[in-house]
């Protein structure tokens, strides 16, 4: 075994210094840790009617467009082929 020596000691508690000093950088504060609890939005019926008659509408428009637009290109193919 090594003789315990006084430079032997300093190097020594150098080491745990650093070792201590980086386990505590690491570890996270458990104030960070702890993410706050949501409380589920209440809805009424009328906004959730309404995000629905929207989203009903969007569709009968697009559906509306694709139709025309179906039209027109079966109208455009009967003008290429007469």
């Amino acid at each position: 075994m090594k003789n315990f020596t006084k430079k032997n000691c300093i190097k020594c508690l150098f080491t745990l210094l650093i070792v201590a000093l980086f386990s505590a950088c690491t570890e996270e504060p458990k104030e960070e840790i702890k993410q706050p609890e949501s409380q589920p939005k209440q809805l009424s019926e009328d906004n959730v009617l309404k995000g629905y008659q929207d989203q009903m509408q969007k569709a009968k428009d697009m559906e509306k467009k694709i139709l025309e637009d179906a039209e027109k290109q079966k109208k455009a193919i009967d003008d290429l082929t007469k």
